[in-house]
C-alpha cells in the first residue's frame, strides 16, 4: 500500500527506523494486510511513542508524551 510505504518512508527519515529493518516489514504488511506501525510495534523495532514522536516531528508540531 502505498499509504504504509509513506509512513515508512517518514520513519527511516526520522531515523526511527532503517531502510534495510523496513522492507521486509513491508512484504510482511502486504501479506498479512496489518498496519506497519502495528507490524514495527510487534517486532520492537519502534515503540508506539516512537512513531508518535517521529510524525509530531515531520509535521513540525510539538510532542508531550503524557498529559494529565
Amino acid at each position: 500500500m502505498l499509504e504504509e510505504r509513506v509512513l515508512g518512508n517518514l520513519l527511516v527519515r526520522q531515523g526511527v527506523v532503517s531502510s534495510g529493518a523496513l522492507e521486509p516489514l513491508l512484504v510482511q504488511q502486504r501479506e498479512k494486510g496489518a498496519p506497519l506501525s502495528e507490524l514495527l510495534v510487534q517486532a520492537k523495532l519502534a515503540s508506539e511513542v516512537d512513531l508518535a514522536r517521529a510524525l509530531a516531528a515531520e509535521c513540525r508540531v510539538a510532542f508531550i508524551e503524557r498529559i494529565d
